[in-house]
Order: structure tokens, then sequence, then C-alpha cells
């Protein structure tokens, strides 16, 4: 049995899907009170959770094996109450942890992110470079991290950290909180006005990687008698500027949707400074696990297009 908290979330519900297909035994973990799925979707079970009951999560972790932990605010709460923040992110984590190795959980796979390295993300980053979070929801992240990998290292349970970048991906409903994240919002400007308006400077880079990546990682990791311990970074080793995603999105937009979107920058600044220090996500430990990643997103783009001239 897999626990998954946050499985009707925006990567949760995606996974959820993956690892049904996989043949997995899924219990569901929500805070939510009223759910609606269509009946393929339905997991196996659903369990009510309070981050603050350990009655609660003691009986989600039950007769489970693996706990895969998506469940937590997002930025923007993390930014208007981060002391909310730090109790769910960072407490309830303890919680959980402590609950699923009272109860034998075999293994702890905990989705961090990839912002604890700080703000902006730039140059090469990897495991070993000690973090320096600048948001709340970076901060409550690192937080939590410390209490898997704490666990892991005292040979309590078996605790892996997977520090996501930008997933880009359809969701498994139109209901997902995801329509802010900048590859989401960009497909949806296409489908609905046939053009994308960015805010930001076009020359920022980004690591994007394609939630089927991610899915098949998690599958890994469940699967693998060697990922059992330690942080890695999950993305896809390459990044790119948010004038190439604008173009990418363009060029599917002309496959798919048969138009060319116009492409409009609010920011005039198109040129790095100097100093700027382009991105790399490193994911060379992940490799070493036998593990490698596939970089292309155009798939996911095309999915994201579909879905979004459907829905909206």
């Amino acid at each position: 049995m897999v626990l998954i908290t946050g499985g009707f979330g925006y990567l949760g519900g995606r996974i959820a899907n993956d690892l049904r297909k996989s043949g997995y035994s899924l219990r569901i973990g929500t805070s939510r009170d009223k759910l609606v799925f269509k009946e393929n979707q339905s997991p196996n079970e659903i369990v009510k959770l309070d981050f603050f009951n350990d009655k609660s999560l003691e009986a989600a972790c039950k007769n489970v094996s693996i706990v895969i932990h998506l469940a937590a605010m997002n930025a923007e709460s993390c930014l208007q109450d981060p002391d909310k923040a730090l109790l769910v992110n960072g407490e309830g984590t303890s919680r959980l942890i402590k609950a699923a190795i009272k109860k034998g959980v075999d293994k702890f796979i905990y989705f961090s992110t990839a912002h604890v390295y700080g703000s902006p993300l730039r140059g090469n980053l990897t495991e070993d470079i000690l973090p320096t979070p600048q948001h709340p929801y970076a901060d409550t992240h690192y937080i939590a991290e410390k209490y898997v990998t704490a666990a892991s290292n005292n040979k309590l349970i078996k605790g892996v950290v997977l520090r996501l970048t930008n997933a880009v991906g359809s969701p498994s409903n139109k209901n997902a909180n995801c329509w802010m994240l900048v590859s989401n919002d960009l497909c949806r400007q296409v489908a609905t006005k046939k053009i994308m308006t960015i805010k930001a400077s076009s020359y920022l880079q980004r690591d994007f990687i394609s939630i089927s990546e991610v899915c098949r990682v998690v599958n890994r990791t469940i699967n693998s008698s060697n990922l059992n311990s330690g942080i890695f970074n999950l993305s896809s080793g390459s990044s790119i500027s948010l004038m190439d995603l604008a173009d990418l999105i363009s060029h599917q937009a002309e496959k798919i949707l048969k138009y060319t979107p116009a492409i409009e920058f609010i920011s005039q600044d198109h040129e790095p400074p100097n100093n700027y220090q382009a991105l790399c996500i490193s994911n060379n430990k992940l490799k070493k696990y036998g593990v490698e990643i596939n970089s292309d997103i155009s798939f996911e783009i095309d999915n994201l297009l579909i879905s979004c001239s459907k829905w909206f």
C-alpha cells in the first residue's frame, strides 16, 4: 500500500494516476472535505488527514509500506502566513514521519523544492551546496527535509528527499491549483487569448521537467533497493529562458491548435547583466543511481494546450 498525501493536487494527482496504472494499491490522504472523481480516477482508498492529530496520521499510515509526502502550503500561502507554513510544512512533516515510523512504513519519499538553494536560482547547483532559502515556502521545506534526513540517518526509516524544479504538464483535472505556474499560465493564455503576455525578463532561466519524468522517477524510487536515503535534485539538468519557453509553446501551438500566438514581454529587460550566471540544477547524483532523465517537455506542452483548449 502506498500513501500519497496531497494526492488530489497538481503533481499528486498525476503521480496517483501513474502508480494506479502500474498496479499499486493506493491510499490518498487529503484535508479536503468534498471530492468528486471520475470513476476510473477514484483511488483505492481515501482518508481525511489532520496534520495536527497524531491518531489521524497513524491511521493513515496503517498497513502502508511507502509514503509519498506532497501535501504542503504553496508559495503564495506561505508568504501570507509564514507561521502557519512552519506548522503545516515543517511540524506537519515531522508528525507524519513519526507516525510512519510507528506504523512500520518502509520508505518515506518527501517532495521538497529546488528553491531551498536560494533566490534567484543561478549557477551550477548540486546537492553538496549549502541551502540558503530566502522565502517561507523554501525555508519550511528545508526544515521538513531535516526531519526526513534525521530519521533516515538514524536508521528509523528509509528517507528520500526530492528537490523538484519546475514540473510541466497537464493536471489530472482543471480545478488543480496550478494555473499560476508559468508554463501552465502561458498555455492557458494561448488557448483563450491567442497571445502570451510575460511580465518577467525574457532572459531569466528555469529548469523545467515533465511530470511524466517525475512520475517515472517516483516509480523507480519506490522499487529501487539502492535509492533508500539521501537528497536528490529532481531536475531536467538543463535550463531554458522564458523567451525559449514562449517560443517552444508557440511552435507547439502551431501544430496542435493550428495558429501562431503572439508573444508580448511587459519587461523590456531582455539582456542579462554582466554578472549573470547561467542556471544548471544538476541531476548527476540521480544518474549515479542509474536514473536518466529526459529533458524534453514538448509532449507535455502539447497536452497542456489540448487540455486548456478543452477546459477554458
